[in-house]
């Protein structure tokens, strides 16, 4: 029964993709490749507290590997080999201004001092964002149809990385970009 209903949902899905293809307003990129999208944006959800559905994010999450996409990342933005910008295309970050939103020191930090005791002595401490600070991640990519074999391709441009926005207090109350990354 489940069969029956699918294909005619199959077969008119598919009539309508042939028939898009065929739209003149779509522009051509290539001998027998045609543009659909040219900066979509997708994200990935890598938390389990999110709208989507558990086993939709178990599946996701279980394919993706977070920390050797965000240390690939970061090492090629340090090595200065790929470019990092506060907000694309406007403000670029150096590897040196990367690296300090990366890691951070707060000098603010006293403790008491044990050879001493009643004062206190500078303690700076180190925060330091990794690939589990990450909530989510959000890909900016170009769709085209190859019109020979009817496949789709999509190619990542940019990579926005996001980090949770936290009050005084430590609460969370939303995700903030932390940076762009443009891809060659």
């Amino acid at each position: 029964m489940k069969t029956n209903i699918l294909l005619p949902i199959t077969s008119v899905y598919i009539i309508s993709l042939i028939f898009s293809c065929k739209n003149p307003s779509l522009k051509e990129t290539a001998n027998s490749k045609l543009l659909w999208a040219e900066n979509v944006q997708s994200s990935l959800s890598l938390e389990t507290d999110t709208i989507w559905d558990q086993s939709d994010l178990t599946n996701a999450a279980n394919k993706f590997d977070r920390e050797k996409l965000i240390s690939s990342i970061t090492k090629a933005v340090l090595a200065g080999k790929i470019k990092a910008y506060r907000d694309f295309p406007n403000e670029e970050l150096s590897p040196k201004d990367v690296d300090h939103i990366l890691v951070q020191w707060d000098s603010t930090a006293h403790i008491e001092d044990p050879k001493n005791p009643g004062t206190f002595v500078s303690a700076p401490i180190k925060s330091e964002i990794t690939s589990w600070n990450i909530p989510f991640i959000r890909f900016t990519e170009k769709i085209e149809l190859d019109t020979l074999d009817y496949s789709i391709s999509k190619k990542v441009s940019l990579v926005s990385l996001y980090v949770y926005k936290c009050t005084e207090t430590g609460a969370t109350k939303g995700t903030m970009k932390l940076f762009d990354v443009k891809l060659n």
